[in-house]
C-alpha cells in the first residue's frame, strides 16, 4: 500500500497535468510532457509535505496528501504552461 498509493496520486497528478495542458490553448506544452510534469510534481508534494510533516487540511495523513499532491501538481503545471506561453507562442 505504501507503494501503491504514491503512484495514484502520481496519475492525478497526470491528469491534472493534461487538463492544465487542455486549458491553456497557446501553450506550445504537448500532452505526454504535461502529464509527466505533473506527475513529478504531484511526487514532489507528497515528499514535500511528509519532509515538513505539515498539516495542510486536516489532521487525516491520506487527505493532506493527496491535497499536496494536487495542490502542487496544479501550481507546477500552471507555472509551465504559463512560461511555455510566453517564451515561444503558438502561431
Amino acid at each position: 500500500m505504501r507503494t501503491i498509493m504514491p503512484l495514484l496520486f502520481a496519475l492525478l497528478g497526470a491528469g491534472v497535468g493534461v487538463l492544465m495542458c487542455k486549458l491553456f490553448v497557446r501553450s506550445w506544452l504537448a500532452y505526454p510532457a504535461a502529464a509527466v510534469i505533473g506527475a513529478v510534481s504531484a511526487f514532489a508534494g507528497i515528499i514535500l509535505r511528509d519532509g515538513f510533516d505539515a498539516t495542510l487540511v486536516t489532521s487525516n495523513t491520506l487527505v493532506d496528501t493527496l491535497v499536496a499532491a494536487l495542490l502542487m501538481s496544479f501550481l507546477v503545471s500552471l507555472v509551465a504552461n504559463i512560461a511555455t506561453s510566453i517564451i515561444a507562442p503558438r502561431k
